[in-house]
């Protein structure tokens, strides 16, 4: 008997789609989610919003309220473990969809996900995938840093609360999450970003260009946060800058690159060092 391709509805019923934020970001919410559907208005999955206490008045949304903010991963863990859904789409709410997303192209990306029984699949190559598969995906191999960054990530659920530990923070998530992700092979990412954004705020503050560029797309995102960049000179200096940087890093394979972020910093401290 010929097998069938499921149809979409059922690939899309196994997911959550969940952004990722807390009450101290709720000022980002009416400019997230006015440019998330805007930009996709036929978003097929459930959408969730991770927040503390404030919930998102749109129909569209369902808020999981994690309650009092002791750290990012107990309540990012709180948050999601009543969902029933089996498989998350991670996303941030600082990352603001500029160009239109396709769902059909998606679903060629979601098939593979499930066809390969895959424990993570991101669509931003931030590393790269250091093992080729595909011309489309490769294996994010355990070496490599940021293994598992949530942003625009394909994760089954029992993978992702296995890897949050209660008391950690976002980074320290990245940092020893990648460490404790080593038992899971299934790792990959696409060789190219599936969405276009705009990256919003940075250290808790607007990035300046971003800033200006949701003005542009007329979108009134709220002014009330610091900007990040005192001028558009320290804005263009510190891009170039970080710019160069992973130019330089992706000249090697991702099992590489802490090794060369380690080397890059000995230099820095070297050089910086006070006599």
């Amino acid at each position: 008997m010929e097998n069938k391709e499921p149809s979409s509805g059922d690939l899309y019923k196994k997911i959550a789609f969940v952004v990722l934020s807390c009450d101290k970001y709720s000022d980002l919410w009416p400019v997230f989610f006015a440019t998330f559907f805007d930009y996709w208005p036929d978003c097929p999955f459930q959408v969730y919003l991770v927040a503390n206490q404030k919930k998102y008045p749109d129909k569209r949304v369902i808020t999981l309220l994690s309650g009092e903010d002791a750290d990012w991963s107990s309540s990012l863990k709180r948050a999601i473990l009543p969902l029933k859904e089996e498989t998350l789409f991670l996303f941030y709410e600082d990352a603001f969809l500029k160009e239109r997303v396709s769902s059909e192209k998606l679903k060629a990306h979601i098939l593979f996900f499930f066809e390969k029984n895959l424990d993570y699949l991101r669509l931003r190559p931030a590393p790269k995938p250091d093992e080729k598969c595909t011309h489309m995906y490769g294996r994010i191999s355990e070496a490599a840093i940021y293994r598992v960054s949530l942003f625009s990530a394909l994760c089954k659920k029992s993978v992702l609360l296995d890897l949050l530990k209660e008391g950690e923070s976002a980074w320290e998530f990245e940092m020893k999450g990648t460490l404790r992700s080593y038992k899971y092979r299934a790792f990959y990412s696409t060789y190219r970003p599936f969405f276009m954004i705009i990256h919003g705020v940075e250290r808790g503050k607007w990035i300046n260009s971003a800033y200006r560029h949701l003005l542009r797309l007329g979108y009134k995102p709220d002014s009330a946060r610091e900007f990040f960049y005192t001028s558009k000179l320290q804005e263009s200096l510190r891009n170039f800058a970080t710019g160069f940087k992973f130019r330089f890093i992706n000249l090697f394979p991702a099992s590489q690159h802490r090794q060369i972020i380690r080397w890059g910093g000995n230099i820095k401290r070297k050089l910086f060092r006070k006599n």
